[in-house]
């Protein structure tokens, strides 16, 4: 089971989209659904946290052939509304290209490690959508070894300034050994969600 995120699809020719949202709109786990076609088409199904995402995609594909259609899953940043505004803005710029997390946290919450290719759903501190981008490396580490040129990457300072802020952040946030195991994820920014976004005509 997955935990919540959204299911993007799009279309080259655009399917017959009602039929699609009769599909979906009965499963379990289908929050709500956004539809637009102009030449091609795209859907937008936002998941309930627990939904069987991958049901979801697979009914979603099955109902109208040719989606290039991927579950994006949710996450965050930050442990705080101004943190969370700033790392997102930071994305936003290009300064930050890289972030990295406690490999407890995600142990405790069952989750599984992000994964090159995917693409994850980034929100902000209220839960909202704020943009998407695709994880392009993993690594697992100790703090102690994360190397210099990966703190630049995440873009809030030089080396020094990123170790001490994150070794108060995960201080914070349950304890800080040196020696603690970080997923290192280095990313690349696909979409602003926060930005407008062009009309697109809908066709019955």
């Amino acid at each position: 089971m997955s935990a919540g995120g959204r299911i993007v699809a799009d279309w080259a020719v655009a399917p017959d989209l009602r039929a699609v949202e009769d599909r979906l709109a009965g499963m379990a786990g289908v929050e709500g659904m956004t539809a637009a076609a102009s030449d091609g088409a795209r859907m937008v199904v936002t998941l309930e946290e627990g939904a069987d995402a991958p049901a979801i995609l697979a009914t979603l594909r099955a109902a109208a052939p040719g989606a290039m259609a991927e579950w994006q899953r949710p996450t965050g940043f930050g442990d705080s509304a101004d943190l969370s505004a700033r790392l997102l803005d930071l994305i936003r710029s290009g300064a930050k290209t890289a972030t990295c997390g406690a490999l407890r946290d995600y142990e405790a919450e069952g989750q599984p490690l992000p994964e090159p290719g995917r693409t994850m759903l980034a929100l902000d501190w209220d839960g909202a959508p704020a943009l998407t981008y695709r994880v392009t490396d993993v690594q697992v580490m100790p703090f102690a070894a994360v190397p210099d040129d990966f703190a630049r990457a995440e873009g809030e300072g030089d080396p020094a300034e990123w170790r001490a802020a994150h070794e108060a952040f995960f201080a914070r946030n349950g304890g800080f050994d040196p020696q603690m195991p970080v997923v290192c994820e280095r990313f690349v920014l696909i979409e602003d969600l926060a930005a407008p976004q062009p009309a697109r005509e809908v066709r019955g």
